[in-house]
């Protein structure tokens, strides 16, 4: 069945057409009702290599290590008795909170002697000041107590959890303790909540708010140029209808697939407004064309749709398997938004071929008919000059439009060496955000808020392997080499904890330390305070995590490589230590982006070319189709080194994401262009390659130029974010875009011409 019958009988029957969409958007609601928020930092971790599967078991094995949340206290009323007892209140207050397993504080934390701060240093000044004293040299106190500053914290450690269920608990949470502080805060208290619990919540406020900005905004964007290039009510009706059910599609599949919606996978619904509105235009374009020679409105709608069908289709899975081929990049963030933006444009292409001629149809005769007396009428529209021009120039200059492209071409190369790769753990944020704000004062604070854990497990399964003199005598050298760290951060270990704790037990008198007297001492502090940060439930592991600044790349390197080189050297017989937490992958990612985006950008590159040989049935034409396409990547990479924007998982995408999507016009193009080819030679035309590039370039130029602003407008929005990285991408995507549609306008009549590939059988002589 040809897609011309297709057309026929669907369009025929637009009441079940209409009762089958329904459906579909049914569906998709319900997917879209169970799509996860998670904006997590372990979201931008590899898939399924060695260091995400040591990753993995250590979080299994201390799973309170990421459920610590800090409420930082500064001021002149801190170290104050009146202060103290302010304290006690809020570290009791925030014990009767949800989900709260233990809160430690000032007012809480206890040594081997009593209280760190007894009751007495709460009514005495005198007695509060050697209190303090005492507390700032304690290095168990390191934490919540500062050194120097009028400064303390009160550690609050969650139940721990996974997926959607933590991220509700979280942001719940974080609500109830943020009203809890704002009562307490006062001219001389200042109450600052952060943490990894905290520091998440707070990301996903910032991900719903960014989709529920820039999506609206990027919809009346694209029906603004549709209005100005259609200057017809029912194209832009047509065209919202399409992509407001494109988009309820994609996010229904990222539900029933599982995608959830991170940092990267916020915007995906954005780039497939994108890209479903390049097949919309391509087929308003041919239906305007088709009502302007003459041919019935209900004709020409089934002949527009008919034509678009196929090559829509091809570009879509072109798209599509680019989008796929991120997953080469190795990342989970970035593959879940190859898959959902994979989803999405195949999706958005079923919108195309069946909501837009349905709602078209709709239109009633008369409005069909005076639309037509109007296009008939009308004067020459603002685009059509604009392509007049362009034909100029491809014509008359084609040495300068080679010209220019050769120069932006070698610029693009020399700029390669100037690319950075720097990625930080929280690098995504805008510097000025009140998040990033929060997190420099707590990083100052804490004196770190990024974890960088030494791992010790046994090599097989014995209980109670952590506690043995070796292993504990271990930890207690891991503990000294990261507190010795230029850093100076603080550090929590099972040696550290359990200190006060043994001559509560035994006495002073205690001269060995066994496995039994070690468990002993572990068991009497694990009453009152959690250690599933430190240790593991069957005490067979230990953890040493030491929480530091937010370096950059070069730091966080010698860092992992030098705990590498002192692990190696210390680890006792019969145990493995492996460096890891989020310092450590984060310093591995930063290795796996420069590979992970030639992978990537190799891999759409040989997708996009045999996806334009199958279409067009030419290794030539597919070929030329290339270039137009990777020359604009090139300025992607002058622009990133021009800019000083670094590579990192947010940036990485953008060469494989622009080039499939520059794909869509030029596959439009080419198709055009053998098709009147191949009609002109047969019919003995003179010069066949000029006269179909020139005729295509003006019955897809205007859509051609619609989609690039269209396009490029929709990713510069993304300039609008809250989130750095995502308003670096949006900058670079749309330009790059916009760099490709000129690309495709100027360079591709123009290699045409000048190549000449030999399509269809050879002339007879």
């Amino acid at each position: 069945m040809t897609w011309l019958v297709f057309f026929e009988r669907l369009l025929a029957h637009r009441g079940r057409l209409g009762l089958a969409l329904l459906v579909l958007c049914v569906l998709a609601g319900l997917g879209a009702s169970r799509v996860p928020m998670d904006p997590s930092i372990e979201r931008m971790h590899p898939i399924g290599d060695t260091a995400k599967a040591d990753f993995d078991r250590y979080r299994r094995a201390f799973p309170g290590e990421d459920s610590q949340v800090f409420v930082i206290a500064e001021g002149p009323a801190v170290f104050t008795p009146g202060g103290l007892v302010s304290l006690e209140k809020l570290e009791e207050e925030l014990r009767a909170l949800p989900r709260v397993r233990h809160v430690v504080g000032p007012a809480s934390a206890r040594t081997a002697e009593g209280f760190l701060f007894p009751e007495d240093s709460r009514t005495g000044v005198e007695a509060l000041r050697e209190a303090l004293a005492r507390a700032r040299k304690n290095p168990l106190a390191r934490v919540l107590v500062h050194p120097t500053r009028e400064l303390s914290v009160v550690q609050v450690s969650l139940a721990s959890g996974a997926g959607v269920e933590r991220i509700l608990a979280e942001r719940a949470f974080s609500l109830q303790a943020g009203a809890l502080l704002a009562r307490h805060t006062g001219p001389e208290l200042k109450l600052t909540l952060s943490g990894a619990p905290a520091v998440r919540a707070t990301l996903a406020l910032m991900v719903e708010e960014d989709m529920g900005r820039l999506l609206p905004l990027a919809l009346l964007v694209i029906l603004g140029l549709v209005a100005f290039a259609y200057r017809d009510v029912w194209s832009v009706l047509a065209t919202a209808a399409t992509l407001v059910v494109a988009w309820m599609w994609m996010v229904g599949a990222m539900g029933w697939v599982g995608v959830p919606f991170g940092v990267l996978t916020s915007f995906a619904p954005i780039v497939i407004l994108i890209v479903s509105l390049t097949d919309t235009v391509h087929v308003l374009s041919d239906l305007e064309e088709r009502r302007r020679s003459g041919t019935p409105y209900a004709q020409a709608l089934t002949e527009a749709m008919a034509s678009a069908a196929g090559p829509c289709l091809a570009t879509e899975l072109v798209i599509a398997a680019g989008f796929l081929s991120m997953g080469f990049i190795g990342l989970t963030a970035v593959w879940e938004f190859g898959l959902a933006t994979a989803l999405g444009v195949v999706l958005a292409w079923a919108a195309n071929m069946l909501v837009l001629p349905w709602v078209l149809t709709l239109r009633s005769r008369a409005s069909a008919a005076r639309a037509r007396r109007e296009l008939r009428a009308s004067r020459t529209r603002p685009l059509d000059s604009v392509l007049a021009w362009v034909e100029r120039q491809v014509v008359h200059h084609p040495r300068r439009v080679m010209g220019v492209a050769a120069v932006v071409a070698l610029l693009s190369l020399l700029s390669l060496t100037r690319l950075r790769h720097e990625f930080r753990v929280f690098d995504d944020l805008r510097q000025d955000s009140t998040l990033a704000a929060e997190l420099t004062y707590a990083e100052g604070a804490l004196g770190g808020l990024v974890p960088l854990a030494i791992f010790l497990e046994p090599e097989g399964t014995r209980a109670g392997a952590a506690l043995s003199p070796e292993a504990m005598a271990f930890q207690e050298r891991v503990d000294a080499y990261l507190a010795a760290l230029p850093e100076h951060p603080p550090v929590v270990s099972l040696p550290r904890l359990v200190e006060p704790v043994y001559e509560a037990v035994f006495g002073p008198a205690l001269l060995e330390r066994t496995e039994e007297t070690t468990d002993k001492a572990v068991t009497r502090l694990a009453r009152y305070q959690p250690l599933d940060t430190v240790l593991s439930e069957d005490r067979s592991a230990a953890g040493v995590v030491a929480l530091l600044p937010n370096v950059g790349a070069g730091r966080m390197h010698e860092l992992v490589e030098s705990a590498r080189a002192f692990v190696s050297r210390e680890v006792p017989a019969g145990y493995r230590a492996t460096v890891t937490g989020n310092l450590a992958m984060t310093e591995h990612v930063t290795g796996m982006l420069t590979r992970g985006l030639l992978q990537s950008f190799l891999s759409a590159l040989a997708v996009s070319f045999v996806a334009f040989f199958l279409v067009l049935r030419s290794a030539k034409l597919a070929l030329i189709g290339l270039i137009p396409n990777v020359l604009p990547v090139g300025v992607l990479f002058g622009v990133m080194a021009l800019l000083g924007i670094s590579l990192k998982p947010s940036t990485v995408i953008i060469a494989s994401m622009a080039l499939v999507i520059a794909d869509d016009d030029t596959l439009q193009y080419l198709v055009r262009f053998k098709r009147r080819y191949l009609r002109l030679k047969a019919d003995g035309a003179a010069e066949p390659h000029k006269q179909a590039a020139l005729e295509s370039l003006g019955e897809c130029g205007r859509a051609m130029f619609v989609t690039s602003a269209a396009v490029a407008g929709g990713f510069l929005l993304l300039q609008l974010s809250r989130f750095e990285g995502i308003a670096h991408l949006g900058l670079l995507t749309g330009l790059t875009l916009w760099v490709a549609g000129l690309a495709d306008a100027f360079l591709s009549p123009v290699l045409l011409m000048a190549l000449k590939p030999e399509l269809g059988p050879p002339r007879e002589r």
